[in-house]
Protein backbone atom coordinates (compact mmCIF):
# COMPACT_ATOMS: atom_id res chain seq x y z
CA UNK A 1 0.00 0.00 0.00
CA UNK A 2 2.73 2.50 0.68
CA UNK A 3 4.61 1.31 -2.25
CA UNK A 4 1.78 2.73 -4.51
CA UNK A 5 1.24 6.04 -2.65
CA UNK A 6 5.46 6.44 -3.08
CA UNK A 7 4.99 6.03 -6.65
CA UNK A 8 2.12 7.86 -6.91
CA UNK A 9 4.01 10.68 -4.97
CA UNK A 10 7.18 10.16 -7.35
CA UNK A 11 4.53 10.19 -10.88
CA UNK A 12 3.38 13.39 -9.82
CA UNK A 13 6.43 14.91 -8.34
CA UNK A 14 8.06 14.12 -11.87
CA UNK A 15 5.09 15.51 -14.37
CA UNK A 16 4.46 18.78 -11.99
CA UNK A 17 8.47 19.82 -12.45
CA UNK A 18 8.72 18.69 -16.39
CA UNK A 19 7.63 21.81 -17.63
CA UNK A 20 4.37 20.55 -19.26
CA UNK A 21 1.87 23.00 -20.28
CA UNK A 22 -1.15 23.03 -22.56
CA UNK A 23 -0.43 23.23 -26.65
CA UNK A 24 -2.38 26.41 -26.61
CA UNK A 25 -1.25 28.31 -23.77
CA UNK A 26 0.38 30.80 -25.92
CA UNK A 27 -3.06 32.07 -27.79
CA UNK A 28 -4.06 33.23 -24.73
CA UNK A 29 -0.88 36.09 -24.72
CA UNK A 30 -2.30 38.94 -26.78
CA UNK A 31 0.95 40.46 -27.48
CA UNK A 32 0.01 40.99 -31.65
CA UNK A 33 -2.77 43.04 -33.09
CA UNK A 34 -4.75 41.82 -36.46
CA UNK A 35 -6.31 43.86 -38.55
CA UNK A 36 -8.61 42.93 -41.11
CA UNK A 37 -8.82 44.74 -44.54
CA UNK A 38 -10.59 42.64 -46.49
CA UNK A 39 -13.67 40.14 -45.95
CA UNK A 40 -15.53 38.15 -49.11
CA UNK A 41 -17.52 35.09 -49.30
CA UNK A 42 -19.70 33.69 -47.02
CA UNK A 43 -21.25 36.78 -44.74
CA UNK A 44 -21.97 34.68 -41.91
CA UNK A 45 -18.89 32.68 -41.35
CA UNK A 46 -16.74 35.80 -42.06
CA UNK A 47 -18.92 37.69 -38.96
CA UNK A 48 -18.50 34.72 -36.77
CA UNK A 49 -14.46 34.84 -37.83
CA UNK A 50 -14.13 38.54 -37.19
CA UNK A 51 -16.22 38.51 -33.71
CA UNK A 52 -13.96 35.58 -32.43
CA UNK A 53 -11.00 38.05 -33.33
CA UNK A 54 -12.08 40.92 -31.53
CA UNK A 55 -10.30 40.79 -29.27
CA UNK A 56 -6.83 40.62 -31.30
CA UNK A 57 -8.52 43.59 -33.65
CA UNK A 58 -6.48 46.63 -31.81
CA UNK A 59 -3.49 48.82 -32.39
CA UNK A 60 -1.69 48.85 -29.32
CA UNK A 61 1.29 46.31 -30.63
CA UNK A 62 3.88 46.58 -32.92
CA UNK A 63 3.24 42.63 -34.03
CA UNK A 64 1.02 43.58 -37.01
CA UNK A 65 -0.59 40.89 -38.84
CA UNK A 66 -2.58 42.60 -42.24
CA UNK A 67 -5.54 40.01 -43.49
CA UNK A 68 -7.96 39.28 -46.57
CA UNK A 69 -10.37 36.80 -45.38
CA UNK A 70 -12.08 34.82 -48.13
CA UNK A 71 -14.61 32.14 -46.65
CA UNK A 72 -16.57 29.68 -48.98
CA UNK A 73 -19.48 27.56 -47.34
CA UNK A 74 -20.41 24.00 -49.16
CA UNK A 75 -23.13 21.75 -47.74
CA UNK A 76 -23.59 18.48 -49.43
CA UNK A 77 -26.23 15.67 -49.56
CA UNK A 78 -23.97 12.40 -48.03
CA UNK A 79 -26.94 10.53 -47.14
CA UNK A 80 -30.46 9.87 -48.79
CA UNK A 81 -33.44 7.76 -48.09
CA UNK A 82 -35.19 5.06 -50.54
CA UNK A 83 -37.36 7.85 -51.72
CA UNK A 84 -34.56 9.74 -52.72
CA UNK A 85 -34.80 12.51 -49.51
CA UNK A 86 -31.94 13.95 -48.19
CA UNK A 87 -31.34 12.35 -44.90
CA UNK A 88 -27.82 13.36 -43.66
CA UNK A 89 -25.76 16.27 -45.08
CA UNK A 90 -21.89 17.53 -44.62
CA UNK A 91 -21.50 21.12 -43.83
CA UNK A 92 -17.78 22.60 -44.81
CA UNK A 93 -16.39 25.69 -44.34
CA UNK A 94 -13.28 26.73 -46.12
CA UNK A 95 -11.77 29.67 -44.83
CA UNK A 96 -8.73 31.01 -47.42
CA UNK A 97 -6.33 34.10 -45.54
CA UNK A 98 -3.70 35.89 -47.15
CA UNK A 99 -1.70 37.29 -44.06
CA UNK A 100 1.05 39.78 -44.87
CA UNK A 101 3.17 40.47 -41.93
CA UNK A 102 6.44 42.78 -42.37
CA UNK A 103 6.39 42.27 -45.98
CA UNK A 104 5.74 39.46 -46.29
CA UNK A 105 2.62 37.88 -47.38
CA UNK A 106 1.65 34.15 -46.74
CA UNK A 107 -1.76 32.33 -47.86
CA UNK A 108 -2.89 30.08 -45.24
CA UNK A 109 -5.97 27.79 -45.92
CA UNK A 110 -7.73 26.15 -42.93
CA UNK A 111 -11.04 23.39 -43.79
CA UNK A 112 -13.29 22.20 -40.90
CA UNK A 113 -16.69 20.42 -41.95
CA UNK A 114 -19.57 18.64 -39.70
CA UNK A 115 -22.08 16.35 -41.15
CA UNK A 116 -25.51 16.41 -39.40
CA UNK A 117 -29.19 14.68 -39.80
CA UNK A 118 -31.89 16.31 -41.63
CA UNK A 119 -34.64 18.41 -39.73
CA UNK A 120 -37.96 18.79 -41.23
CA UNK A 121 -38.77 21.96 -40.10
CA UNK A 122 -36.75 24.33 -42.68
CA UNK A 123 -36.31 26.81 -40.27
CA UNK A 124 -34.94 25.07 -37.28
CA UNK A 125 -32.97 23.53 -39.73
CA UNK A 126 -30.89 26.96 -40.80
CA UNK A 127 -30.75 27.75 -37.53
CA UNK A 128 -28.84 24.67 -36.81
CA UNK A 129 -26.83 25.67 -39.53
CA UNK A 130 -25.98 29.00 -38.67
CA UNK A 131 -25.03 27.46 -34.74
CA UNK A 132 -23.09 24.80 -36.99
CA UNK A 133 -21.11 27.85 -38.90
CA UNK A 134 -20.39 29.63 -35.70
CA UNK A 135 -18.76 26.57 -33.88
CA UNK A 136 -16.84 26.37 -36.78
CA UNK A 137 -15.78 29.80 -37.07
CA UNK A 138 -14.48 29.39 -33.70
CA UNK A 139 -12.32 26.38 -34.39
CA UNK A 140 -10.80 27.90 -37.42
CA UNK A 141 -10.29 31.05 -35.74
CA UNK A 142 -7.74 28.90 -32.92
CA UNK A 143 -6.28 27.58 -35.60
CA UNK A 144 -5.38 30.67 -37.74
CA UNK A 145 -4.08 32.22 -33.65
CA UNK A 146 -2.04 29.16 -33.30
CA UNK A 147 -0.72 29.87 -37.15
CA UNK A 148 -0.13 33.34 -36.37
CA UNK A 149 1.82 32.89 -32.95
CA UNK A 150 4.34 30.56 -35.07
CA UNK A 151 4.83 33.41 -37.54
CA UNK A 152 6.11 35.72 -35.46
Amino acid sequence: MYKKILIFLFILTGLNSCGFSPIYTDNLNKNFNIQIIEKSGDRDSNNFIELNLKNYLNDKNENKFVLKIYTEVQKDSIAKDTSGKTTDYELEVISNFQITYKDNVKNVKITESFSYKSIDDKLTELNYEKSIKKNISSIIVQKLLSHLSRIK
